[in-house]
């Protein structure tokens, strides 16, 4: 079987190669191997409704593991691919257990070097670890099942989905879940009443709003919006930004059950945007903006405001949008962002987002 050296699905592991090297080799010998049909073979492992539903997306995402856990170029997984590679490796530890010579089938000597070559790596950093229990371990898929996931959500989505449409989200907040990363896998019919009652492939306010950050990201770049936010060449103050995005955000929104308040009275001060479906109070995300000038007016904005916002309002969700206009200010964003550390109590739920205004290259200039 070919196998490329640098192998890429981003795994939460220090050891990619290792990970995507199992990987490939467990689907190459036990679904890709030629002797076997494919739809049977995947059927039994996965959830009866995803493969009914989504019959030849099952098939896709399954060869897209195969493929891309040996091809040299980078690929993150979706909720789809976390959902199937974590059924299928439920199934092969199962096999494992019931199979002797499971290891001298689906380890070869390659995987095997790896292997030692990861145990000795793991020994370096912690010395006081068993170097024959390390080795055991790396041959054991059932420790995959762990080590190439950051959480298990999707085994919960169901709970999920079903206390939402209830009326009680308390247990995706208590989780911190994005129901929305995971709108491929809910039921078709589920899928087809959000889209007709939000007109989008989102659940939740929250993630239209992050696809809206995503759309005008895309005009700033490709379209020239960045122009809307200049005066006589110049950058636009704060107050004309909000101005801006506000009739963005109205028209971005319209027919959308929510209704969009600026400078609404939140807990001990104001907040720029109030966001809230028309049907649902309960659901709200508010948006502080700022311009990117000194990191302490953006420390004092994050800190004092904003998270103090939600905390006395008890809302959750807010997005911190800081809009740049030059690379300088560009990159002390970026700093900040990554140096930034989160209030415990509200960092699943806000999100520093960067409105990029930079001026960029005509086509002719080009």
């Amino acid at each position: 079987m070919m196998y490329h050296e640098l192998c890429m699905i981003c795994f939460p592991s220090h050891h990619l190669e290792l990970c995507n090297r199992v990987v490939h080799e467990l689907l190459g010998i036990d679904v890709f191997n030629g002797c076997v049909d494919v739809p049977d073979t995947i059927e039994p492992m996965l959830p009866r409704y995803l493969f009914r539903e989504q019959y030849r997306r099952c098939i896709e995402v399954f060869e897209e593991l195969f493929y891309w856990s040996g091809d040299p170029f980078l690929h993150s997984m979706l909720a789809f691919h976390e959902l199937a590679l974590y059924c299928f490796l439920r199934e092969m530890a199962d096999l494992q257990r019931n199979t002797p010579d499971f290891i001298d089938v689906y380890f070869d000597d390659k995987t095997k070097e790896l292997i030692k070559k990861a145990c000795q790596e793991d020994l370096i950093e912690e010395p006081q670890l068993d170097a024959e229990w390390l080795e055991s371990d790396y041959l054991d898929v059932s420790g995959y099942m762990e080590r190439l996931f950051d959480d298990y959500d999707f085994l919960s989505i169901d709970h999920v989905i079903n206390n939402r449409r209830l009326g009680n989200p308390v247990l995706e907040d208590l989780l911190g879940i994005d129901i929305d990363y995971y709108f491929e896998i809910l039921p078709l019919y589920i899928q087809e009443e959000y889209r007709k009652r939000n007109k989008s492939r989102h659940v939740t306010l929250f993630g239209e709003i992050g696809e809206l950050f995503r759309y005008l990201d895309d005009r700033a770049s490709n379209k020239e919006l960045h122009k809307l936010f200049r005066e006589g060449g110049r950058p636009v103050d704060e107050s004309r930004i909000q101005l801006i995005l506000g009739a963005l955000f109205d028209a971005f929104f319209y027919d959308r059950r929510t209704e969009i308040v600026r400078e609404a009275s939140i807990g001990n001060g104001k907040v720029d945007f109030l966001f809230h479906r028309t049907d649902d109070p309960e659901e709200k995300v508010l948006i502080e903006v700022k311009r990117a000038s000194s990191i302490s007016y953006l420390k004092h904005g994050f800190e004092k405001q904003l998270v103090l916002y939600l905390l006395s309002s008890r809302y959750r969700h807010a997005f911190y949008l800081i809009a740049c206009f030059t690379d300088e200010e560009y990159e002390r964003i970026r700093r900040f962002i990554s140096e930034n550390i989160y209030t415990e109590e509200v960092q699943v739920y806000v999100n520093i987002r960067i409105l990029d205004l930079r001026e960029r290259p005509t086509a002719s200039a080009l």
